[in-house]
C-alpha cells in the first residue's frame, strides 16, 4: 500500500472558489515539436487550442521543450500544453514537462499548470481541445476509496475487504455488498454493467497495473487493452494473462495481449465518448504511454472518453503525489482535477525544500531502477554537492514522485468534484499588490489550510517568501508558503462564517 494513501482521508484542504477576473492576464502556451509541424492533423489539434484560447501562444521546439524556454519566459503563461503524437511520449516527456514548468522564474517551485494532449489518433485528440463544458462529477468507480458524499451514482470495490462492493443509485443511499471472492466470474462484470448503464465520469483507481491493464481490488478480474479498446476478463482469465507479468512489470509484447484477448473471447467495454476524468492515485506505470498507443492511458483518452488522465509513469511505492492529487481534488470541492495536481506536486515540493534543504537541486530520471540510481557512486556525489550526506525514505520517497505522475488533457479545462465549497476567494488588484476578498461557510472547519493559485503571475520574481518579495496583511500567524504564481496556507485563524479581506503588498 503506498505510504501516502493512508494520509488521504485526513486531508484538510478545504474548497477554494476562484473568480476568474484575472482569466485574461493568464496566458496559454502551446508546445509542439518541429518534427509534427508537416503533419496536417496533429497541428490541427494545436491550432484548435490555439483557437480556443485567446490568450495562446505556439512554441515549437527542435530537440526537446528546453527549446523554448526562453520564449515561455517572456510570455510567463499560466498554462502549458504539449500536443504529441503517442510515440513522441515516454516517461522522460513527463519528466520535462515538471521541470519546465519550474524554470519559467527564479523560485524552485511550479510556475504553470502543465497537460500534454494526445490520442490514439489526431481525432481523439481534438476530441479533447473541443471540450468547453466544465464537467461536475456526479458518478464515480472506484479499486479504492474516495469521497462519494454528495455523488448520484458510485461502484466501488473495496481494496480493504476482500469481494466488499459499495455501491450508490440515483442518489439514494449507499448499500454494501458481499461478493463471492472464489467466484470465477470475479468482479470485472460489475464495472461493465455500471459502466453500459450509469457512464461513470470520474475513476479512482489502485492496485495493480501495468502500461497494458487494470486489475479489480484482490485479482477479481481485471481490464486490458489494445487496437483502442478496452477487454474485460474474468478472474479465472488472469493466471493466463500473469504469464506476460515479472512482479508488477509487464514483460510481454502488445500482440501478446491481442492474442489472449481473442482466445478468451473477451468482451469489449463499451464505452461513451461523454467527458470524464481517471485518478490513478495508486497505480504503477498507468500513465505511462511508453511511445505506443496501445497503452491503458491512450487507450483511455481515446475510445474511453476520459478528457483528462492522472497516473503513475513509474512503479509506485511512496504516493505522495499520486494520493496528494486524490486529497485535494476530492476535498477541495471547487478545485479543479488540474488545479490539484499542480498544488500537490507544490506541497511535495515545499515539503521537500523545508525537511531537506538541498533536495530540490537533485534530479533524478524516470528512466532504469530508481533504487540501483540513487545508490549509484554519481548520485551519491551530486548528493554531497548538495550538502546532503543521508537520506531517509521520506526523503527518497519525495525525489521519487517529484516528476513522475504524469497529467494528460488540457489543464484550463475544468472537472471538479461536487458538493458546495466551504471557502469563497475573489481575486482583486489594487496598487502595488492584491486583495483577496475572502468568505468562509458555516461548514468551514477552523484551523485549515487551502490552497489559491493565482489567475496571472505576481509581478515580483525574487524569493518565494513572504519575507522575500512581499508581505501580508490581515493573515497573521498563518502558516503559510506564497510565490508569485500561488498562496499553500497550511494553517490559519479564519473561522467558519467569516468575512476578510487579506492583501498582499508587492516590495518594488
Amino acid at each position: 500500500m503506498d505510504i501516502y494513501k493512508k494520509l488521504v482521508c485526513f486531508v484538510c484542504i478545504v474548497a477554494v472558489c476562484i473568480v476568474a477576473d484575472l482569466r485574461a492576464e493568464s496566458g496559454y502556451g502551446v508546445i509542439v515539436p518541429q518534427a509534427i509541424t508537416n503533419d496536417v492533423e496533429w497541428m490541427a489539434v494545436a491550432n484548435a487550442l490555439m483557437a480556443k484560447y485567446p490568450d495562446t501562444k505556439l512554441f515549437v521546439y527542435a530537440e526537446t521543450p528546453f527549446d523554448v524556454l526562453d520564449d515561455l519566459k517572456v510570455q510567463d503563461p499560466r498554462y502549458m500544453a504539449l500536443v504529441l503524437p503517442p510515440k513522441m511520449i515516454d516517461t522522460m516527456t513527463v519528466a520535462t514537462m515538471h521541470r519546465l514548468s519550474r524554470q519559467l522564474d527564479d523560485d524552485p517551485y511550479g510556475d504553470a499548470l502543465w497537460g500534454i494532449i494526445t490520442g490514439y489518433s489526431a481525432s481523439d485528440a481534438m476530441r479533447i481541445v473541443k471540450a468547453t463544458e466544465p464537467l461536475k462529477i456526479r458518478s464515480g468507480f472506484g479499486t479504492t476509496g474516495f469521497s462519494t458524499d454528495a455523488m448520484v451514482n458510485v461502484l466501488n470495490i473495496s481494496d480493504s475487504k476482500r469481494g466488499d462492493v459499495f455501491t450508490k443509485e440515483d442518489g439514494g443511499e449507499g448499500v454494501k455488498s458481499e461478493h463471492d471472492s472464489r467466484s470465477a466470474k470475479g468482479l470485472t462484470y460489475l464495472l461493465q454493467n455500471y459502466w453500459h448503464d450509469k457512464n461513470p465520469e470520474l475513476f479512482v483507481t489502485s492496485g495493480h497495473a501495468t502500461q497494458y491493464n487494470l486489475e479489480m481490488s484482490w485479482g477479481q478480474g481485471l481490464i486490458t487493452c489494445h487496437s483502442n479498446s478496452f477487454y474485460a476478463l474474468r478472474r479465472d482469465q488472469i493466471n493466463g494473462f500473469a504469464r506476460f507479468l515479472s512482479g508488477v512489470i509487464f514483460k510481454g509484447s502488445e500482440q501478446d495481449v491481442a492474442d489472449y484477448v481473442k482466445k478468451c473471447n473477451a468482451p469489449v467495454l463499451e464505452l461513451s465518448e461523454s467527458p470524464k476524468v481517471w485518478v490513478g492515485a495508486g497505480n504503477c506505470l498507468l500513465g505511462d504511454v511508453k511511445k505506443s498507443r496501445n497503452t491503458m492511458a491512450i487507450t483511455a483518452l481515446s475510445a474511453g472518453g476520459f478528457n483528462q488522465l492522472v497516473g503513475y509513469t513509474v512503479t509506485t511505492w511512496f504516493g505522495r503525489m499520486g494520493w496528494g492529487t486524490l486529497g485535494k481534488f476530492q476535498s477541495a470541492q471547487h478545485v479543479t482535477l488540474a488545479e490539484a495536481f499542480f498544488m500537490s506536486n507544490q506541497a511535495l515540493l515545499e515539503e521537500s525544500g523545508r525537511r531537506y534543504p538541498g533536495l530540490l537541486k537533485l534530479n533524478v530520471d524516470p528512466v532504469g531502477k530508481f533504487f540501483d540510481k540513487v545508490n549509484g557512486p554519481e548520485f551519491a556525489k551530486q548528493a554531497g554537492d548538495a550538502g546532503i550526506t543521508k537520506f531517509d525514505k521520506d526523503a527518497l520517497g519525495l525525489l521519487h514522485d517529484r516528476d513522475t505522475v504524469a497529467f494528460y488533457g488540457d489543464p484550463r479545462w475544468e472537472a471538479r468534484m461536487p458538493g458546495e465549497a466551504s471557502i469563497h476567494i475573489v481575486q482583486k488588484r489594487v496598487a502595488n499588490g492584491l486583495e483577496l476578498h475572502i468568505r468562509t461557510t458555516e461548514k468551514f472547519k477552523a484551523d485549515s489550510g487551502f490552497d489559491l493559485i493565482f489567475s496571472a503571475s505576481l509581478p515580483c520574481k525574487s524569493v518565494p517568501q513572504v519575507e522575500g518579495g512581499s508581505s501580508l496583511s490581515g493573515a497573521d500567524g498563518w502558516n503559510l508558503l506564497l510565490t508569485d504564481d500561488f498562496l499553500l496556507v497550511k494553517s490559519s485563524d479564519l473561522q467558519p462564517s467569516e468575512n476578510r479581506i487579506v492583501t498582499i503588498h508587492l516590495k518594488k
